[in-house]
């Protein structure tokens, strides 16, 4: 969770807020992040038409840099699939993609920031 809030301080990466109701109404995440709900967008990308697909890469290379993918407390468990998904869609090393230790749960004991 440190080396994630100093990345976040630094805009050195892009935070992917994977847990399943991450695009609801309502729903607080760390401010900026993609959110990506797993599985019901993470499975489907391919499938996302040209103009969509093109949105949600520029949505994910904005700051360039790693993506940190980040769910609830169980974030191993919840983080890990999307995370490889991701660096297969990306072309990215796996040791690109970090998951989020602890999930929001611990970002927000660890005093970072929601929106």
């Amino acid at each position: 969770t440190t080396e994630a809030l100093a990345m976040f301080a630094e805009d050195r990466c892009t935070f992917i807020d994977v847990r399943p109701d991450s695009d609801r109404p309502g729903t607080s995440g760390i401010p900026g992040s993609v959110r990506l709900p797993h599985p019901e967008r993470t499975s489907s990308m391919a499938a996302l038409p040209d103009g969509r697909l093109l949105e949600l890469c520029e949505q994910l290379n904005a700051r360039g840099g790693n993506f940190v993918v980040y769910g609830t407390r169980d974030a191993m468990t919840e983080c890990w699939d999307p995370a490889l998904i991701l660096a297969g869609y990306f072309r990215m090393w796996p040791k690109d993609v970090k998951i989020l230790k602890g999930g929001l749960q611990d970002w927000i004991a660890a005093g970072g920031k929601l929106e």
